[in-house]
């Protein structure tokens, strides 16, 4: 125990002397300061022939010191000392002072506390309450320096909010914006109360029934094109402050912005896609008034299997199971009273190589794989990329021109003897019409005089089949009362008889053929009031949907 015994407050004090030797056995007193212990409620004492082992409950910074055991027979006297420390809270602080008051602030001064609780002071806390009341509430804390300057000491209510204005306007409605004011009265801000009148009138209207917790808002309602005064107040728990009013009268106008748009990283550069892939274009966008906005591809609007969904914040294009004719330049147009803005996203297609290790590396470790590729009717074999990977995705592909690819392993020894790829033309993937039958299961359709048939079916096959429908063997052809969404596979059959009993059919058809039809449970044109269900059979997994239009 050369280096002492520490504890904290609370805990029992243990010192233990080991090793008393002598003949006779000699006899061990603990003692401190001079004063010898004895046994009692806190105090306990354990002696063997050759130990003695001391022991103090509840342990407080008085029981801090120098702690000596004698052993003593006849023939001598021996000591030892041992230092505890119990370390605990600091005692408080030395008399505080005040001076250099004044009704802003003050300053406090004060000394360290003579007991430190066993190690160094570090931090104080300051703490303030009125006289008239008994709570406590913290002024500063972490105050290193035995200094404080206080501030904040009367409370007032807050002086008037900074910075107010208008920060936009339509023919109706004003946004207004304001900042913490430069003086809170020494309290914390609890609020504010926004209030505006019309330019010539003597009475000001509150904005809001209760105040306001935030730093803006948009007043609605107010009157078409009218001239108007904004003022708001600060509030804490002394009351209301003084106002800040915009000096300028305020006219409300619908304000113009021009078009604009921001392209990520990603969309800047040239969007590569996988065959297969999704194609997602999600641009962000701002204008006043909102901005029309156009898609394009080949200075063709876009339609059909690009879904488009635009608010006034952003617009997204996203296009499933791209094929290699969905790459391109996509152009972006935005248009408003205020002006015009374009861009344009360049999206391409690509092909996937993969391979496998090697069933040998040589006696090293494989470190990457060279691709290289050979055009039809050409002996040149070009350089493609060195990677880690066991895959690829080759960008700038010629379209319907024949490839063949070849790879070689690397180790530290250098290349292996290359494997070649089978020819393959770059090309889309084709596939003959069909339906997917599997997500549409039988369902039971209620239709009255009035609605319209409405058939969903998911049609298959690349390149995307163009969609025939017929009824009763004569095909259905687009009017304006018929509407056929090819992409959705939906026709809407109006002006069926009442009483009469159809079926329907739809086939597929692309370049490589027309596919078997899809047809209808014969289909009773009635009334729904005489509670007439039609349930349609289902086709493995598919349920044709028809809501009818009985006239």
């Amino acid at each position: 125990m050369k280096d002492g015994v520490t504890v904290k407050a609370g805990d029992t004090i243990v010192i233990t002397a080991s090793s008393i030797l002598g003949k006779p056995p000699p006899t061990a007193v603990w003692s401190k300061a001079g004063r010898e212990f004895k046994p009692s409620d806190t105090v306990q004492i354990t002696n063997t022939p050759t130990t003695s082992t001391l022991s103090i409950k509840y342990a407080s910074r008085k029981n801090t010191g120098e702690y000596t055991i004698t052993a003593s027979n006849p023939f001598g006297i021996k000591e030892e000392k041992v230092k505890v420390k119990v370390l605990d809270i600091p005692g408080p602080p030395g008399p505080i002072e005040a001076s250099s008051v004044s009704a802003e602030k003050c300053t406090l001064t004060w000394l360290p506390p003579e007991e430190d609780g066993g190690c160094a002071i570090k931090s104080y806390t300051l703490e303030k309450r009125e006289t008239s009341r008994l709570l406590w509430t913290k002024l500063a804390e972490n105050i290193m320096d035995c200094r404080y300057v206080a501030s904040k000491l009367i409370k007032d209510p807050p002086g008037p909010p900074s910075n107010p204005r208008i920060s936009d306007t339509t023919k109706t409605t004003a946004t207004f914006n304001w900042g913490r004011p430069f003086y809170d009265g020494g309290l914390t801000i609890t609020g504010y109360t926004v209030e505006y009148k019309k330019d010539g009138d003597d009475d000001w209207v509150l904005a809001t029934a209760t105040p306001l917790r935030i730093n803006e808002l948009v007043i609605p309602n107010l009157q078409a094109g009218g001239k108007y005064n904004f003022r708001v107040s600060a509030i804490n728990s002394e009351g209301c402050g003084e106002p800040a009013e915009i000096e300028k009268i305020v006219e409300l106008v619908d304000r113009e912005e021009l078009p604009d748009f921001e392209l990520d990283a990603e969309l800047r550069r040239t969007l590569v896609v996988r065959s297969g892939g999704s194609i997602r274009l999600f641009v962000p966008i701002k204008g006043r008034p909102t901005p029309e906005v156009t898609w394009t591809k080949e200075d063709v609007p876009l339609k059909g299997r690009a879904h488009i969904d635009t608010t006034e914040s952003y617009t997204l294009v996203v296009i499933p199971e791209c094929t290699r004719y969905d790459a391109g330049k996509y152009v972006l147009t935005l248009e408003n009273v205020a002006g015009k803005r374009t861009g344009f996203v360049n999206v391409r297609d690509t092909a996937t190589l993969a391979w496998t290790k090697p069933k040998h590396d040589g006696g090293s470790r494989i470190t990457g794989y060279v691709i290289e590729a050979q055009k039809k009717d050409s002996d040149q074999w070009v350089h493609v990329t060195t990677i880690k990977a066991l895959d690829y995705t080759a960008p700038d592909l010629t379209e319907n021109m024949e490839y063949t690819f070849r790879v070689f392993a690397v180790n530290s020894s250098g290349r292996s003897e290359p494997r070649e790829s089978r020819p393959a033309v770059i090309r889309e993937q084709t596939t003959a019409p069909g339906f997917d039958l599997r997500s549409v299961y039988q369902q039971v359709v209620v239709a009255k005089a009035g609605d319209n048939v409405k058939v969903e079916i998911p049609v298959l096959g690349r390149p995307r089949p163009s969609v025939v429908w017929k009824k009763e063997d004569q095909e259905i052809k687009q009017t304006q009362r018929i509407n056929i969404e090819d992409t959705e596979c939906i026709v809407s059959v109006p002006r069926l008889i009442k009483g009469n009993e159809y079926i329907f059919r739809v086939r597929g058809v692309n370049k490589y053929g027309v596919g078997d039809p899809l047809e209808s449970e014969p289909v009773v044109a009635r009334n729904s009031f005489g509670k007439k269900f039609f349930i349609f059979r289902h086709c493995s997994l598919m349920t044709l949907l028809f809501s009818m239009n009985l006239l």
